[in-house]
């Protein structure tokens, strides 16, 4: 049987002199240590890697050291967990200092178990009120106006000079080495004052001319718009979209589609008998085809 020693403490500030200075005796013989710093209590001790890896290499009948219960277990879901553990593989957990040093805390005896289970709740009311006094410190120091945290790198006259400078057009990596800082902060000071949010109507952002643009040219907002047998041709090739300038201007050029032509509407097609004669299309590869039915064509056709 060998005793195993384990220590923890809640935040990186704290440390463990208290507790090496209540185990000191058993550092002093050489008991192996196992650490879980800046571990909080809500976190299970089953789930902790310091205590984890004392359960792997601990051997039946060894001994778990502690200096107080609240190092170990702060909660009665925590207790309740870990004995049934502690007790299948043969462990024993003792507590050096106070009123429960002398008993087993993982024994299975009914008075054993009453005792931890109350003081598992006395650990857990205590955590609770600790947490409460700190949310009602925070909250009495915001009404205050104290800024709490560290400070920030930039002061609200900087925060103005970054936010005006980059509407203006200066680049984040420009404005962080200029100012000394990481472009996180930047893009934080930035997000604050919502200066990289765009806006509820994009259309109201100024635009600028663009001489080689038809639209720009012709003082519009949109495109011109197609003549209808552009649109018909639009439609016998299959695109809804507007045809780009190498596939459709070109075959314009080409003279395939011809402007002039009178264009009749599938829907629109006369009905038999009245002497009009119906749609022409042309196709490429197959020649020339009369459609009297309402089809849908799938191929790439040209009107003639």
């Amino acid at each position: 049987m060998a005793d195993r020693i384990y220590l923890r403490h809640s935040t990186d500030k704290q440390t463990d002199a208290r507790q090496r200075h209540a185990l000191a005796a058993l550092l002093a013989a050489g008991a192996p240590v196992y650490e879980d710093p800046a571990t909080s209590s809500r976190r299970l001790s089953l789930d902790r890697a310091g205590f984890t890896r004392l359960l792997h290499e601990a051997a039946v009948g060894d001994t778990i050291r502690i200096a107080d219960a609240a190092r170990l277990f702060r909660s009665v879901a925590d207790i309740l967990a870990l004995r049934p553990v502690l007790a299948r593989r043969g462990l024993h957990l003792r507590v050096e200092s106070g009123l429960l040093s002398g008993i087993d805390l993982a024994s299975d005896d009914p008075g054993t178990k009453m005792m931890v289970s109350v003081l598992a709740a006395v650990l857990e009311f205590q955590r609770d009120m600790i947490s409460e006094n700190t949310r009602e410190g925070v909250a009495a120091a915001q009404t205050a106006g104290k800024t709490l945290g560290r400070p920030t790198a930039l002061d609200t006259g900087q925060a103005a000079d970054v936010v005006a400078a980059y509407r203006s057009g200066t680049a984040i990596k420009a404005l962080a080495r200029q100012h000394h800082v990481a472009p996180k902060t930047i893009r934080r000071i930035l997000d604050s004052a919502r200066a990289r949010q765009l806006p509820d109507r994009l259309h109201t952002l100024p635009r600028q001319r663009d001489p080689h643009r038809l639209d720009d040219v012709a003082g519009r907002g949109r495109s011109p718009p197609r003549s209808p047998a552009s649109r018909w041709a639009c439609w016998c090739t299959g695109r809804r979209r507007r045809p780009r300038v190498e596939g459709y201007r070109q075959r314009a050029i080409r003279g395939r589609i011809c402007s002039s032509s009178p264009v009749v509407p599938t829907h629109h097609r006369p009905s038999p008998g009245t002497g009009a004669s119906p749609v022409k299309i042309a196709f490429p590869a197959t020649g020339t085809a009369s459609l009297r039915q309402p089809t849908r064509v799938r191929r790439s056709a040209y009107i003639v």
